[in-house]
């Protein structure tokens, strides 16, 4: 389906909760509690790592020592500032953490730049949730998988460093600390692929359309007939055509 099509065909990621039974929650919780994500808590074992606490390599993120936080509760956070997005999302706000994750930022900054005639990015695309649902504590995304848009709802809980800094371990926004769309959306793709360390190396193809829905082509320009098109500036043209 396309974005703009009817909502009852977006179906919950293997089963998981919906959106509006969230809702139905939060509305059954006593004020001032937040909601919290039982099928991925924040609990290193079963969302951070994929088996024990260490990665492959034998390193365990920020030293073992982590410690999860609210967004509120993040070094340079202010409770009153927090939103999904701030003054438009856009490629400079991601930057990356401890995982090794690089190819899924890239696609997530080029899918920020595409903007759809309002100049609004792709990214509130990709938002169910609004700001309100934060102060609820939890974000709602909308990723493509296996052909097909599924919900991905995460708690707001966000790995951090256990010391007084209680700076966020993966992904931020390179400059605004309340802007939590890159480290939810990392969140988010986590939850789906089933820990944050089996996002560890993988193809900026398939983020890209698992963050768009599209169709991927990768251009080998060491080949021999992508150079000729490079030198006769047939492939400039092929991707202002594209674009």
């Amino acid at each position: 389906m396309v974005f703009g099509g009817n909502p009852e065909e977006i179906r919950t990621w293997k089963n998981d909760i919906s959106y509006r039974q969230i809702m139905d929650e939060c509305k059954r919780m006593p004020p001032g509690e937040l909601w919290t994500d039982k099928a991925f808590p924040a609990d290193d074992d079963r969302s951070i790592y994929v088996n024990g606490r260490t990665t492959a390599s034998g390193k365990p993120y920020a030293n073992g020592n982590i410690r999860w936080l609210r967004p509120h509760e993040v070094k340079g956070a202010d409770i009153n500032q927090l939103a999904l997005i701030k003054d438009g999302a856009d490629a400079g706000d991601v930057i990356q953490g401890e995982l090794g994750d690089c190819y899924l930022l890239g696609a997530m900054s080029s899918v920020a730049n595409l903007k759809d005639e309002s100049g609004a990015s792709h990214i509130r695309k990709l938002l169910k949730s609004s700001d309100a649902d934060l102060q609820l504590g939890f974000a709602t995304f909308l990723l493509y998988k296996f052909g097909a848009w599924v919900e991905v709802t995460v708690d707001t809980w966000l790995p951090c460093k256990s010391d007084a800094d209680r700076a966020l371990i993966f992904a931020q926004n390179a400059k605004e600390p309340n802007e939590l769309w890159v480290s939810l959306l990392e969140k988010a793709y986590a939850k789906l692929h089933g820990s944050y360390e089996a996002l560890d190396g993988g193809s900026v193809t398939a983020a890209l359309v698992d963050l768009s829905g599209g169709v991927t082509e990768s251009i080998d320009l060491m080949d021999d007939e992508a150079m000729i098109e490079v030198l006769d500036g047939s492939m400039f043209k092929r991707l202002q055509r594209y674009n």
